[in-house]
């Protein structure tokens, strides 16, 4: 019987181990295919000088049936700055599979959805709408960016995803834009230069300036610093990190990834705890993206709007079945738009490359020995020409040039042989090189800008 008993007591000990063994390996595998699923992070509000929480990864669950939106209570602090991750680093797929229609030739910007309270859908259409279209804003677009001017440098402090919150004396300059609006954009003095930082600022306020002035109303500084860290907005700021730019620009995204942070900076506050938003959020009883349902308080808007801005007024770029799902899912937020933002068509018109006629008039010169530079797209062209020739310089950019003889912080001869002034959108500069020899010029306002004119006596 003792025996007995003592096999019976093993037995229990090893069933008791097998059944412990067995729930430790299901815990596990759960653990584990949170990993394994694509996911989203959470954006994270953070009061200035106070570290933000670590940003834990969510997965996306697919129901059945949309869950009614429940009221929300929402507090915003004026002093909290709003980081969105938009992070292209999960593959994330655009939309779900369903049936499409051919995209037309012509697509009209005025489709009127009728506001419903029952979902048309039964999930979220997209997992994160930055990723449903690289069209809505393309590099081609007119840019309200026209001048970037170096100023004196000064302490700032600045948000930094790989440190927190530092205090430093960072590159600064001032940009302008054709609405009149102004940023200070502050760039780390990580960046070894004012011209290397200079040439990083000017990629990204091209793209800033494509942005409808609502977008930029309430932007007042722009930092800049290295790193592949999460781009954010809010505070009145937008926060690049260089590398993970660059990595929006290969993947045709950094115009939208810009889009969905200044909808943070510049709309958040005014719309996000308005009864009428939170009623249209109710009556659809659905969002646009699981990344807005997740974080129904904070990212509904920069969810929504690209996706009503896309369908106002870009609409010939994207796909019709995309046009109906936007439709179908936030008719009653697509209302709420129309109704609380003012029309932007004429706003973005005035971004077009206006007609200027051209206030620096040279004196004429034969034809056949004038060579032309065309300055466009920040660049200045390295040229070679026979001496007694000129050298017409024609300003196609929006943006205000100068060419101006020598070198950017080298001696003080810099604009002793020629120096152009400011040279607006259409105006052109001429100079006549009757001395063999190298010239190196630059522009005063933008010193990245660089280039050689190379003289050479083919008489010799």
């Amino acid at each position: 019987m003792v025996l007995i008993n003592y096999m019976k007591i093993n037995v229990r000990i090893i069933l008791i181990g097998v059944m412990a063994s067995i729930l430790s390996i299901n815990t596990f595998a759960c653990d584990s295919s949170l990993n394994e699923k694509p996911g989203l992070e959470e954006s994270v509000n953070f009061v200035q000088h106070k570290p933000p929480t670590p940003m834990p990864t969510l997965n996306k669950v697919v129901e059945s049936v949309a869950t009614p939106v429940e009221q929300l209570s929402i507090e915003l602090q004026q002093s909290s700055i709003e980081i969105c991750p938009c992070d292209i680093k999960f593959a994330i797929t655009s939309s779900k599979p369903m049936d499409v229609d051919d995209k037309p030739e012509e697509m009209h910007t005025d489709l009127s959805p009728t506001p419903t309270t029952k979902p048309l859908v039964e999930s979220p259409p997209f997992y994160g709408t930055l990723f449903v279209s690289s069209e809505i804003l393309v590099s081609t677009d007119p840019t309200a960016f026209y001048e970037l001017e170096k100023i004196k440098d000064s302490p700032r402090t600045m948000y930094d995803r790989r440190k927190g919150w530092i205090t430093l004396t960072p590159h600064l300059f001032k940009a302008r834009f054709l609405d009149g609006l102004t940023i200070e954009v502050q760039v780390n003095p990580e960046f070894k230069n004012a011209v290397t930082a200079e040439e990083v600022a000017l990629k990204y306020l091209k793209v800033i300036g494509q942005l409808p002035t609502l977008l930029r109303k309430d932007v007042e500084t722009i930092w800049i610093h290295e790193g592949d860290e999460l781009f954010g907005g809010g505070n009145n700021n937008l926060l690049i990190h260089h590398g993970q730019g660059l990595i929006y620009e290969t993947q045709g995204l950094l115009e939208e990834v810009f889009l969905h942070e200044a909808v943070h900076t510049s709309l958040d506050n005014d719309h996000l705890s308005t009864p009428g938003w939170l009623k249209a959020q109710q009556d659809d009883g659905q969002f646009i993206s699981d990344y807005a349902k997740e974080f129904p308080s904070s990212e509904d808007i920069s969810e929504s709007f690209p996706m009503y801005f896309a369908l106002r007024y870009k609409a010939s770029r994207i796909e019709t079945h995309i046009l109906k799902l936007i439709e179908n899912t936030i008719p009653n937020r697509i209302e709420y738009f129309d109704k609380s933002i003012p029309d932007l068509t004429e706003m973005l018109d005035s971004f077009e490359t206006p007609t200027s006629e051209s206030t620096n008039t040279p004196t004429p010169i034969a034809k056949e020995l004038v060579v032309g530079i065309n300055i466009k797209n920040y660049e200045f062209p390295d040229i070679s020409i026979d001496v007694g020739e000129v050298v017409q310089w024609k300003n196609l950019d929006l943006y205000t040039h100068s060419a101006t003889s020598g070198i950017w912080g080298g001696e003080d001869d810099t604009g002793d042989l020629w120096d152009s002034g400011k040279l607006t959108f259409g105006n052109v500069f001429e100079f006549k090189f009757t001395v063999e020899g190298e010239y190196p010029y630059f522009c005063r306002i933008h010193p990245g800008m660089k280039g050689v004119v190379r003289v050479l006596d083919s008489s010799k």
